[in-house]
């Protein structure tokens, strides 16, 4: 009986030992068209998202863990009352009444897919027009953009990016807007998964598409952290990292040895040293205890 006991109670222990040790953990949310369980949608910008709030947990002593992807508007209305951040989400006026807004933690070019028959008029968003403009439900790619919103002509629909080039194909929309680090993904990876998807495409349909070849935006996106989650001085140690991190290389890095095809490294590399030119000076050294 004593041993039962004993047993039970060491069991309670460690139980109350993994609950209170979940607790103190701050869940970031990743955006998906679809909410995803186990490993991260099929876009590079997402494949170094877990070194990326890893690295960020360890430098700045807080309790980091990547969680589940979450459609954007769905992301926005969970995370305040979960306590939970978002990772990759681009500061607009509108967002920050409810989130405050590290550093950024991706820059990533936004590259426009149109069909190859609109190439010789469109360039940029400045020659859209009235016509129609695909984008993810809740999507901004930062200030830039919201300061056309108003006169663009959005579809926002929580749908794949694959979903969205199927409508351009279809003539349903007549551009899909994709913030992206390697545009050499969006025009090739995705023509066999267009295929695999959508079997009734032609080749000749899939091939209609068209990425014009500079970017129409430049999205700087951070971890958007509800009001009065953290501290002031928890707020400083996460910017801390995240400068640390960019004027170390250790987030080119991340980002770069990602990136297979030479164009896209090219850009970003260009990307981050502007990013490197934007950021704030480096605040004194402090010592932060992880405990």
């Amino acid at each position: 009986m004593y041993a039962f006991t004993r047993g039970v109670l060491l069991a309670l222990t460690l139980l109350g030992s993994m609950i209170a040790s979940a607790a103190v953990e701050i869940p970031v949310i990743i955006q998906s068209p679809q909410p995803v369980g186990k490993g991260l949608p099929p876009n590079p910008i997402y494949w170094p998202i877990q070194d990326v709030v890893a690295y960020l947990a360890k430098e700045s002593g807080l309790p980091l863990k990547l969680v589940s992807g979450l459609p954007w508007a769905r992301a926005q209305s969970i995370a305040p009352r979960r306590h939970a951040m978002i990772f990759g989400m681009s500061p607009t006026r509108q967002r920050r009444q409810l989130f405050d807004f590290s550093l950024p933690v991706v820059i990533a070019p936004v590259h426009a897919v149109i069909r190859k028959s609109d190439a010789a008029t469109l360039h940029s968003l400045a020659d859209i027009g009235s016509r129609r403009i695909a984008i993810n439900q809740g999507e901004s790619f930062g200030e830039a953009f919201e300061a056309q919103r108003d006169r663009l002509n959005l579809q926002e629909e929580n749908v794949s990016v694959n979903r969205r080039l199927k409508m351009l194909v279809l003539g349903r929309t007549d551009m899909v807007l994709v913030s992206t680090q390697s545009a050499h993904w969006l025009i090739e990876k995705r023509r066999d998964d267009l295929k695999n998807s959508y079997p009734k495409l032609s080749d000749a349909q899939i091939d209609s598409l068209y990425v014009i070849p500079e970017p129409v935006l430049i999205d700087r996106s951070s971890l958007a952290i509800p009001k009065g989650m953290l501290t002031d001085a928890e707020f400083r140690r996460l910017d801390d990292a995240i400068g640390k991190a960019w004027r170390s290389g250790a987030l080119s890095r991340i980002y770069l040895d990602n990136l297979t095809d030479e164009a896209s490294h090219s850009v970003m590399q260009a990307l981050i040293r502007t990013l490197l030119e934007e950021l704030p000076a480096p605040a004194p050294l402090r010592h932060y205890s992880t405990s």
